[in-house]
Formats: structure tokens, sequence, C-alpha cells
């Protein structure tokens, strides 16, 4: 992946800039991501990339980067049961009605 050419969709290009991010870290997630698996829910070639903080959605095959979103850690418990912390894919930015980037769980 190191020599093909990244695409910001309008939405990622949004994303990047409220969250202060240059094209070159974003390209960095993908690149030398900790944790890379496909997303077929949204489609044939989809992936999310974990890098530190940041998690991207890419199109493998078109080369085109989604979405950008920050990793956060969220504690999840049930009544009568201990509460276990994992990894939640969240934005801080508010979503509009109808976005498809809701909060998903790893």
């Amino acid at each position: 992946m190191g020599d093909r050419a990244w695409y910001l969709s309008e939405h990622a290009k949004e994303r990047a800039a409220e969250m202060g991010l240059s094209h070159a870290e974003i390209v960095h997630v993908i690149e030398h991501a900790e944790v890379d698996y496909a997303q077929p829910k949204y489609g044939d070639d989809q992936r999310i990339a974990k890098c530190g903080d940041i998690s991207a959605a890419y199109n493998a095959k078109k080369g085109v980067i989604i979405t950008v979103l920050y990793n956060t850690q969220v504690q999840y418990a049930r009544p009568g049961q201990e509460a276990s912390t994992r990894t939640a894919n969240r934005s801080p930015l508010p979503r509009s009605p109808g976005d498809r980037t809701a909060d998903r769980v790893s």
C-alpha cells in the first residue's frame, strides 16, 4: 500500500479539517495500521484501519479514504455484571440525520 495514491472523500476532508489532521497523517494510519480489518457491511473492499488514537474507514480497491475518527475507551456493563472496557470508534463531532458513521465497537 505504500506506493498508492490515497484520495479523501468530501466527508473525510471535512472530518480531517475539524480534527486538525493532515492528508499525510491519515495515510499514515492506513499504511501503518496496528489493526486493519474488512468491513463488508458497508460494501465490498471497505476496510477499517486503526493506528494510535485514530481510525480511518477506506475503500482499498478505489484508494478512497471515506472518513476519519478518534478511538476512545468506553466502559460497558449490564446489571449484575462487571464492566468491561472496549475500544470504540467514535467521532466527537455531531452527526447529521442519516449519517452512516455510527459508533462501532471492536
